[in-house]
């Protein structure tokens, strides 16, 4: 997390807040819940996806994205949530 940047541009569409290291590993925090949609463009290969729920500490696996694309993600449940995806 420490090589990662904020990357507003990363978030095409909801409210949610980005921090990227570009291609490897990105954290998106969606503050009131809702959906994100991320740009994956510019990259390749398989990402994997998974939720934080700040509350519980708990972590729920999300759907995979493939590089070059752009996901749209919809939290799992009410409340805040982190978006973790990495490569």
């Amino acid at each position: 997390f420490q090589s990662m940047a904020p990357d507003k541009p990363l978030v095409l569409s909801g409210g949610a807040y980005a921090l990227a290291q570009r291609g490897i590993a990105y954290v998106f925090y969606l503050h009131s819940g809702g959906s994100v949609k991320v740009d994956l463009r510019g990259t390749s290969g398989t990402f994997t996806a998974q939720w934080y729920d700040p509350r519980t500490g708990a972590f729920r696996s999300a759907p995979s994205a493939a590089g070059g694309t752009t996901p749209t993600y919809t939290v799992p449940a009410s409340g805040d949530w982190v978006l973790y995806i990495k490569k």
